[in-house]
């Protein structure tokens, strides 16, 4: 009784499918002589020869030899003389075609046979296991081309669900039908010995004579390897959908950065979010914005002495002698003189009662002069008292020093502050708030800021910063006060030292003013405007604003380090 083969190895055989089908004349030498020369091919061309390529389908690879072809000499397995299918298929197998019998001295042959019917096939494959061949081939009995249909189509059922596949010993095959009636025509031509063969006399011309002629035929297998591209088209598919997915997030992570750069451009547009203040990247005041902040000349209090319209260019003259004409400039120093008496005198005498309304001073003739530019200059507000620079704490001289005053109201020389806006930051060095009107976004935004300003929203929740950004614009057309009020302290507050020294003070200018036709305003010193000077007054603003690591900072100072190791590592041979 014949057992199947393990479910593994019929597993493994299948992948040991048949890929061509070839069929030739083989002359082979008679058993009982000694032939000088082995089996040889006839010529094609005065014989027999067929290729029909890969039209060649599997039906099962059960014991399927190893190698890459099974060959053998084709014979038509002969049925029992009772056999019903014996009559059936006689009009598709001619009675001299070549059978089993006629293959003396061989041990590899195949057998073909007509797939008539399924009873029909089963006698044959029962024949076909007394004396199991090399491999098995059938045929559709239709005249067709085509490659036949796969081994699980219904024309291949024997009624035992695809069973006789593992029953049998050896693998089946079939070919398409018009190939296989042509090669079972062939097999009643070359079944004898020479001398009977077709062209007969062409043959004996390059044979023996006494050599049987036989049709053999080579089965191509595919090789193991051959099955390959499928496992390389999964792992191809398996890495283009990862490519596929890694594109996809790239294209998402991108279009979400993209959305964040644009989500902070509109926030820092707005004055929310401040990149210095956040340690982000220092900025720089350009000199157009620098240009538009007041600059004012201010009297000994800290009060607005002169207003110098910002969209004038300002020049800093070391040598610097007053362009205004003598008699102009002599007026106002005058003024200033006669305002400053003013202020003082009601210090030291003021009223018994006054009221709310009397204590603004009242409008000096200098701004009586200047009635004209109202819309330009209005009344002074109340700032801080400041009477000293912040950054090089040099005392303000009374209607001399020209001061710069910030958005916030602080005040500097413009010697001190000027180039540590335009060169190191934009913050105010002593209250810290940006000097950059409101919606101006100086910089490009890269995803470092970005992921900076997330960081830092993290950490402590950003304010409302709308009422303290309001505060970073400025209005050219409206100077406010350098002071701190138009008020000063009441008699009562002020000591006895304090009344003696604005006494003197009064004397003093008295006197210049009797002694002198025109006040001129002494130059400034070159000290104050000197290169030196200015660079050491940068360096002390950059000290009171603190020198906090930025991210633009860091990150040069990485790309500086990786350029210098790459120039070490390939160091010039000199």
């Amino acid at each position: 009784m014949s057992t199947a083969p393990p479910n593994h190895i019929r597993l493994w055989k299948t992948r040991r499918a048949a890929n061509a089908f070839d069929a030739v004349v083989l002359a082979i030498p008679p058993v009982d002589s000694l032939p000088l020369t082995g089996t040889v091919q006839v010529n094609p061309s005065i014989s027999f020869a067929l290729s029909i390529g890969d039209k060649v389908q599997t039906l099962s690879t059960t014991n399927v030899r190893n190698g890459d072809a099974i060959r053998g000499l084709l014979y038509v397995p002969e049925l029992d003389s009772m056999d019903p299918c014996q009559q059936t298929t006689a009009s598709y197998i001619p009675a001299n075609v070549t059978r089993l019998s006629d293959l003396h001295g061989t041990r590899n042959f195949i057998s073909i046979a007509p797939w008539v019917s399924s009873a029909c096939t089963i006698s044959f494959l029962a024949v076909q296991s007394r004396n199991p061949p090399e491999a098995a081939v059938f045929y559709l009995p239709d005249a067709s081309t085509t490659t036949p249909p796969p081994d699980n189509h219904p024309v291949w059922d024997l009624g035992d669900d695809g069973a006789w596949k593992n029953m049998s010993f050896y693998p089946v095959y079939a070919i398409p039908g018009f190939y296989g009636a042509t090669i079972m025509h062939a097999l009643s031509e070359y079944s004898g010995n020479l001398t009977n063969a077709p062209f007969a006399d062409d043959l004996l011309r390059t044979l023996r004579g006494d050599e049987l002629i036989r049709v053999s035929s080579k089965i191509a297998l595919k090789s193991p390897s051959d099955d390959l591209p499928s496992l390389w088209i999964f792992l191809l598919a398996v890495v283009a959908i990862l490519i596929c997915v890694a594109i996809l997030l790239s294209l998402g992570m991108r279009l979400i950065q993209t959305r964040q750069l644009r989500s902070l451009e509109r926030r820092v547009a707005a004055g929310e979010v401040d990149l210095e203040t956040l340690g982000i990247k220092r900025l720089n005041v350009p000199q157009d914005i620098l240009d538009k902040m007041p600059l004012y000349i201010c009297d000994g209090s800290g009060r607005i002495e002169h207003f110098i319209p910002p969209t004038a260019e300002t020049t800093l003259e070391p040598e610097g002698h007053s362009k205004l004409p003598l008699d102009k400039k002599s007026f106002l120093q005058a003024m200033s003189n006669w305002v400053w008496i003013s202020r003082v005198s009601q210090t030291l005498f003021p009223r018994k009662s006054p009221s709310p309304s009397s204590a603004l001073p009242p409008p000096s003739p200098r701004s009586q002069t200047t009635t004209s530019d109202s819309n330009q200059q209005r009344h002074a507000q109340p700032t801080f008292s400041q009477t000293t620079c912040p950054i090089c704490l040099d005392d303000y001289d009374w209607g001399e020093t020209t001061v710069r005053e910030l958005p916030c109201q602080h005040i500097f020389h413009p010697e001190c502050i000027d180039n540590f806006l335009l060169q190191n930051s934009s913050l105010c060095p002593v209250c810290k708030k940006s000097v950059l009107p409101r919606g101006y976004c100086p910089t490009k935004i890269t995803r470092a800021m970005v992921r900076q300003e997330r960081l830092a929203r993290r950490i402590r929740p950003v304010q409302a910063q709308t009422a303290e950004n309001g505060n970073a614009g400025y209005h050219t057309t409206e100077p406010t006060a350098l002071g701190n009020g138009n008020q000063l302290p009441p008699l009562e507050a002020a000591t006895e030292p304090r009344v003696s020294s604005l006494r003197n003070s009064i004397v003093d200018v008295l006197r210049q003013t009797r002694t002198s036709t025109h006040v001129t305003v002494p130059p400034p010193t070159r000290d104050r405007f000197s290169r030196e000077r200015q660079e050491e007054m940068r360096r002390r603003a950059m000290a009171m604003l603190g020198d906090r690591p930025m991210i633009a900072d860091e990150e040069r100072a990485q790309d500086a380090s990786r350029s210098k190791c790459k120039s070490n590592r390939n160091p010039h041979n000199l």
